[in-house]
């Protein structure tokens, strides 16, 4: 088995992370998770590399960081964000 899932497997993470940010448009961001998803995005896009050179399997962090940032928005508290949401926007 090989270190590291292929690249073209975590274009499944690409939906639940633009649900968190249409979701975080709407209601505002927490200072971290902008970062967080754009080092999901990033990552996801060359874990193979990562996997192979670390000799690591990256893919299920990744899956596992998702599913934490979707459980912290789904049961957190209201976002205190210095990012702004885009309400009233359409």
């Amino acid at each position: 088995m090989t270190p590291f899932a292929l690249t073209y497997d975590l274009t499944v993470l690409l939906v639940p992370v633009a649900f968190l940010i249409r979701d975080g448009l709407r209601n505002g961001f927490r200072s971290w998770e902008v970062s967080w998803l754009a080092l999901l995005i990033a990552v996801g896009a060359v874990t193979g590399g990562i996997g192979l050179h670390l000799e690591i399997p990256v893919a299920p962090l990744l899956v596992a960081i998702m599913l934490a940032l979707g459980l912290r928005r789904a049961f957190g508290a209201a976002p205190q964000s210095a990012v702004p949401s885009v309400r009233g926007m359409s």
